[in-house]
Formats: structure tokens, C-alpha cells, sequence
């Protein structure tokens, strides 16, 4: 079954790797870099439908924009619909869908059915 996957920090180290597994293994990867130009590589690496966004996950207003575009493109299944950001340099780290099939990491990752 094939799932939509956000994960910060796609540019470099873990990000990257699960990034280009995921994608390996059928999945749609929705993700975020600081970097324009590593977000423009990314893109013509691993073409539509996965989606990369220049978004820095420590600026507040950034990671906002780019939540509210996520929930409004892909709208996530249940009724509880939030992105939450841990206090450490503003990382989405949790995610509440109302569904079990949500996966996190400390990267962090979202896998949705």
C-alpha cells in the first residue's frame, strides 16, 4: 500500500536517505530542505507526485505557510488535523491525526495511508 510521507530535512544525512528510500519502495515523500537549490536538485531527482518545499523549520511563520499548504492539498484523514512543533530549533516533531497509521520519527517523519 502506498503512503504520503512528510520528513524535514531532506537535503542531507537521514533526511536525505529516508527520502530516496521511500520513494525507492513506491511512496509519495512530501518534503522540506532550507536550501532552494538542494530543494531544486531534489526535485528533478524524484519528479511528481512527491512534493519539496524551501521552507527553514525554524522560522515560525515558514512552517506554518507550509502546513497549511499540506493540509489543504492532501487532506489528511480524521477529523484532528494539526502539525505540532517541538521547541527545538522549531522541528515538526509530532503529528495528530486521529489514525493509527501515522509513523514519527525524530527526524521527524509522517507516514499517512
Amino acid at each position: 500500500m502506498t503512503k504520503l510521507i512528510l520528513i524535514t530535512g531532506i537535503s542531507k544525512g537521514l533526511g536525505y536517505a529516508m527520502t530516496e528510500r521511500f520513494i525507492q519502495e513506491g511512496h509519495t515523500v512530501i518534503g522540506c530542505a532550507r536550501s532552494s537549490d538542494a530543494i531544486q536538485k531534489i526535485s528533478q531527482k524524484f519528479s511528481a507526485p512527491n512534493d519539496f518545499t524551501s521552507v527553514d523549520v525554524a522560522n515560525e511563520q515558514q512552517v506554518e505557510k507550509w502546513a497549511e499548504h499540506i493540509l489543504h492539498k492532501y487532506e489528511p484523514p480524521g477529523e484532528q488535523r494539526d502539525l505540532v512543533r517541538s521547541r527545538k530549533k522549531g522541528a515538526i516533531a509530532k503529528a495528530s491525526f486521529s489514525t493509527s497509521n501515522v509513523f514519527i520519527t525524530n527526524n521527524p517523519v509522517l507516514i499517512l495511508p
